[in-house]
């Protein structure tokens, strides 16, 4: 009997108005004002090859050990570079506010998903509790974007990688899901839109899972996709609103 649900966060609950690479550019320029106002006198391409740099760096470091690292700490040494002379406790202001309005241009792209609040509407009505589970770099930013959609109420956690401490497809963050949720594997499905990520990790972790095609997929993180093997979904829509009969035609087949 499914008793609970799993959401990815972006391009499954949340889609882009405009594709990444145009969204990208315009996060880190905001990102580059906070710099210029604390007084920063390079250019923004100064500004930008170190961001690459920094971010490629612990981006490798990321790779290597299979989690993800929060942006703040990754501003954290940005600002060093910069600002050297700086108290500690001032660069971590202006690190907290360029990983801050970073985040704010790119959650702005992101709209909520066709039918995304009707399927929410109709499993909560079905008893379901529910749960977002996302790889993000700022967990923070992803809070805040699900209470300005006015998407929070519907779950009972919402489960970051820098959180946790892993990310999917490690079954581990599955798992801390459904500890949460206090109930099996066979009794929560999880719905998402990436194979390698949200596939791979659910079945691994015994669950059912759901991939969702219902738009272009551009990550707003900066990572490398996963190129490693992963299992076919149990099923595979495209949108939203069919997951509730999903639920019901499992739920009818449990005797």
């Amino acid at each position: 009997m499914i008793q609970a649900a799993i959401f990815d966060y972006g391009e499954t609950l949340v889609c882009p108005n405009a594709p990444n690479q145009m969204i990208v550019p315009k996060a880190m320029l905001a990102a580059y004002g906070v710099f210029v106002n604390a007084g920063l006198k390079e250019t923004f391409g100064d500004f930008l090859a170190a961001d690459i740099q920094v971010f490629s760096r612990w981006g490798e470091v990321e790779a290597q050990e299979n989690r993800d690292i929060p942006d703040i700490v990754k501003y954290q040494e940005l600002v060093g570079q910069f600002f050297p002379n700086r108290s500690e406790r001032w660069r971590m202001r202006v690190a907290a506010q360029a990983n801050g309005w970073f985040w704010n241009v790119v959650a702005n792209n992101y709209c909520l998903a066709k039918g995304a609040k009707r399927t929410l509407d109709e499993l909560e009505s079905m008893g379901l509790r529910m749960m977002v589970l996302s790889n993000h770099h700022n967990h923070r930013a992803l809070v805040k974007h699900l209470k300005q959609l006015n998407l929070d109420r519907y779950f009972v956690g919402i489960l970051s990688s820098v959180q946790l401490g892993v990310r999917k497809p490690d079954p581990r963050a599955f798992e801390k899901c459904l500890t949460t949720l206090e109930v099996g594997n066979d009794e929560a499905i999880f719905v998402g839109d990436s194979i390698s990520h949200d596939i791979a990790g659910a079945k691994a972790a015994g669950m059912k899972a759901i991939l969702v095609k219902q738009g272009r997929r551009k990550s707003i993180s900066r990572d490398q996709p996963s190129k490693t093997h992963t299992p076919k979904p149990d099923f595979t829509i495209h949108s939203l609103c069919q997951v509730p009969t999903i639920v019901r035609r499992l739920n009818s087949l449990v005797p």
